[in-house]
């Protein structure tokens, strides 16, 4: 594996609610397939407050969040610098 950067920006390709719990995370929570912007295909998890905001085909921005897990937002960019 080679280490690779992106701008941050990408398009939601698919998203789901998940409502099983889970010992490390909070349910339910929303996971999404996000297409960067000139790179991967990623899962990333969704805010709770983010995820009545998303759809296919969203323009979404990409951050780490608190946990240092991979997020999107469906907000303008630089909303989570």
């Amino acid at each position: 594996m080679v280490d690779a950067m992106f701008d941050g920006l990408g398009t939601v390709w698919s998203f789901t609610t998940i409502l099983v719990p889970s010992p490390s995370r909070p349910d339910p929570y929303t996971l999404a397939y996000v297409d960067v912007d000139n790179g991967p295909r990623l899962v990333v998890d969704v805010s709770e407050a983010e995820a009545p905001n998303l759809r296919v085909d969203a323009r979404v921005e990409l951050y780490i969040d608190k946990n240092g897990r991979a997020s999107a937002a469906v907000a303008p960019r630089g909303a989570h610098e």
